[in-house]
């Protein structure tokens, strides 16, 4: 009986391991894309409007010379 419980607990202590090395994974995960999320979103954001501003406001037409 004593041997089964050991084996028991092992098991359940792996499994236990296992998931907080996952959760691990994923809150790193998170991290990660919360530091870049803000930023890209900002770029592109910023690459819209700059596009905008030369195809459909005339930007070339008007401030190019040449």
């Amino acid at each position: 009986m004593t041997t089964w419980s050991a084996q028991r607990t092992r098991r359940y202590e792996k499994l236990i391991e296992a998931q907080e090395k996952a959760q691990s994974k994923a809150e790193q995960a998170e991290a990660v894309l919360s530091r870049y999320r803000e930023p890209l979103l900002g770029a592109a954001h910023n690459l819209q409007a700059r596009l905008y501003n030369i195809v459909d406001l005339t930007f070339l037409a008007t401030y190019l010379h040449c």
